[in-house]
């Protein structure tokens, strides 16, 4: 992850590995970072903004999580993990 990103920068998927691991070590404010991150490199990530709601709503930021949870399912509706979250 780490030196993906260091030849890439924007690698998107690099990006939400790095949210994803960030996530499951209960890191959530470096994981909505990342994720904030990788929605820069490509705004219809519909994995990017389910792990930024993950996260926010982790931080007690219901709103932004809400609406990036929101934004998740307009973008995949077939999404599961959207849906439960």
């Amino acid at each position: 992850g780490d030196r993906a990103l260091a030849l890439d920068p924007d690698n998107i998927v690099a990006l939400i590995n790095r949210g994803n691991v960030l996530l499951e070590l209960e890191r959530f404010i470096p994981a909505a970072e990342t994720y904030a991150r990788a929605l820069r490199t490509d705004k219809n990530s519909a994995e990017a903004w389910l792990g930024l709601g993950s996260s926010e709503a982790e931080n007690g930021k219901y709103d932004i999580a809400i609406a990036a949870l929101k934004t998740a399912l307009d973008l995949d509706p077939s999404s599961d993990k959207a849906r439960a979250s």
